[in-house]
């Protein structure tokens, strides 16, 4: 009886294990498509989503490392280096059109209550060094109609926040 409870629960949790291992890799999938294609993604930092089945609005954050490439550009051209980053790679169509991008600081409506990030469930750590780089000069951001993208070179990320 041990034995047959034992395998039971094992597999139950490498079941669970597994979902959790590809909903993560799905979750980190969908939000590198709305990072543009010539923001090149080097791995993924961070994911997390809050959602229920109950609602048809979330919020989202997602934090990559960039690549060395991108890396270079920025630190060669500056903000002329996004110019043409402008769509989201795997979204087309005009919702998925990026603003223009400007330099930081982001604007104080993002961080007048502590983050624009509305679910940043990644760590507190990871969470304060993106808020205190939008806070300063030397970082990039663009907006969706219910996303925000903020590059920020010093830290080699690219963050992509959603709340919508």
């Amino acid at each position: 009886m041990n034995r047959t409870l034992n395998a039971a629960l094992i597999t139950v949790l490498v079941l669970v294990g597994t979902i959790w291992i590809v909903w993560r890799f799905v979750l980190a999938s969908h939000y590198a498509g709305m990072v543009p294609a010539e923001l090149e993604i080097a791995d993924t930092v961070a994911v997390h989503e809050d959602f229920t089945p109950f609602s048809t609005e979330g919020c989202g954050v997602a934090v990559f490392r960039m690549s060395q490439a991108l890396k270079t550009r920025l630190a060669a051209d500056g903000i002329a280096a996004l110019k043409n980053a402008t769509q989201a790679r795997g979204n087309e169509g005009p919702y998925y059109r990026y603003s223009a991008w400007a330099k930081t600081p982001v604007p104080p409506v993002w961080v007048s209550e502590g983050s624009w990030i509305m679910c940043p469930d990644i760590g507190r750590g990871l969470h304060r060094r993106i808020v205190d780089a939008a806070r300063k000069g030397g970082a990039f951001f663009a907006t969706l109609p219910e996303g925000e993208l903020i590059v920020i070179p010093e830290l080699e990320l690219i963050v992509f926040s959603s709340n919508g």
